[in-house]
């Protein structure tokens, strides 16, 4: 796989060069890429380095990792629909947009990083036109589906919006604006395919929540952008965009729900001002030496279990965790996963098979640990019926 690195230099939310380095990752493996059981194996990594801005408290990749193939449809393997915590967050994020907006219908909903397209078939029944656009489309250009999307491949960047069916009165973006190398442009561009009424509603991870849960196994290559509140409105009103509500959600990693229109001549009384915090590069340094202590100790236990030993719930960030435990699974059965399309396959960059549970396993005799983090609640039900001797939760706060 080709692969470039892009230095950036500047805060890619105010512009401003005042940008410290705080947590560097020497060698971090890719994630999400699975594979047959007996393919070849693809251990390589790249440093990953995270830089605090002082102007505004953004936190940001101080180097990008590039490639053409990472959103491919063949390699970047997350669908929506394939994901209990991804569906749940569509679900959740239309109940805000219906509650912003009661009884409203919209002419035209423009989905931007639209993915399997789950989420604009829950807007179908309050919206007469839906475009979604996504790079794991690519070859899909001007499609419409059996359902009636529009459907685009490629890159907000590359998008030409005079191709769109109609003027949008939405632009929804969730869990996108992470990904994206330069989200002030990405943003400029979307406010000139929409007009003064246009509503955006985006959602995105909260770098806040991260660091209240020491979450520092949520920093990975594909992810450039780590949005704190501040630096979220800093973003849209750089852009040339007003505040109208922003949340926070305790769902999928822990979001931000944010509403927002271009700004007009008159508007800025309806806007929301969000306070600056007292953010440190050294408050954030303390947080993530207090992560690596409590990883060290989990590590010292998975590493030491020479018992019958599963792993549940084959989530795309394992590889991440993994390296963070210093673990190559040797000590470990298989990964257990509920999924059927996950059954004896494997991850191109860790020597694991993942297999759906079996009765033959005994797995209540055996010690499980969590790996799939974010999807606690739901793999603790799933054991509860069927205990095991012992259950490893590696979550520090839940």
């Amino acid at each position: 796989m080709a692969v470039t690195l892009e230095k950036i230099n500047e805060c890619l939310v105010c512009g401003s060069q005042n940008l410290e380095e705080i947590v560097t990752l020497p060698n971090l493996p890719l994630t999400g890429n699975f594979v047959r059981a007996n393919a070849q194996k693809d251990f390589s990594g790249f440093d990953l380095k995270l830089a605090f801005c002082q102007q505004c408290n953004h936190l940001q990749l101080a180097e990008q990792l590039h490639s053409e193939e990472v959103y491919t449809s063949k390699d970047y393997a997350f669908r929506v629909e394939n994901s209990h915590t991804g569906r749940n967050n569509n679900i959740l994020l239309v109940e805000h947009l219906k509650r912003a907006c009661p009884n409203k219908i919209f002419k035209c909903v423009v989905d931007v990083g639209c993915n399997d397209l789950f989420l604009l078939r829950l807007v179908k029944a309050i919206s007469h036109v839906q475009v979604g656009l996504d790079p794991i489309w690519s070859g899909s250009q001007e499609k419409r589906t059996d359902d009636g999307i529009y459907l685009f491949g490629g890159t907000i960047e590359d998008f030409d919006a005079k191709k769109l069916p109609k003027k949008p009165d939405l632009i929804m973006c969730s869990h996108t604006l992470e990904h994206l190398s330069h989200p002030r442009e990405a943003l400029e561009k979307m406010f000139d395919m929409g007009d003064e009424e246009t509503l955006y509603l985006f959602e995105m991870p909260s770098s806040d929540i991260m660091r209240l849960r020491y979450r520092f196994d949520q920093l990975f290559h594909h992810h450039y952008q780590y949005f704190s509140k501040e630096s979220l409105a800093t973003l849209i009103e750089k852009a040339g965009g007003e505040v109208m509500s922003i949340t926070q959600s305790n769902h999928h990693w822990g979001g931000l729900i944010v509403l927002f229109k271009k700004e007009g001549a008159n508007s800025r009384q309806n806007s929301q001002h969000v306070k600056r915090t007292e953010t440190t590069a050294n408050t954030i340094k303390k947080e993530y030496a207090y992560f690596k202590e409590e990883t060290a100790r989990l590590a010292e236990l998975i590493n030491g279990i020479n018992e019958p030993f599963y792993g549940y719930g084959a989530a795309q960030l394992l590889p991440v965790n993994a390296y963070h435990w210093n673990w190559d699974f040797s000590n470990l059965k298989c990964i257990l996963d509920d999924d059927p399309a996950k059954h004896d396959i494997s991850y191109r960059n860790l020597n694991v098979r993942i297999q759906n549970p079996d009765i033959s396993m005994n797995v209540q005799d055996s010690t499980v640990l969590i790996t799939a983090l974010d999807n606690l609640a739901s793999i603790l039900s799933n054991l509860k019926k069927d205990p095991p001797r012992r259950i490893i939760n590696p979550l520090i706060v839940v």
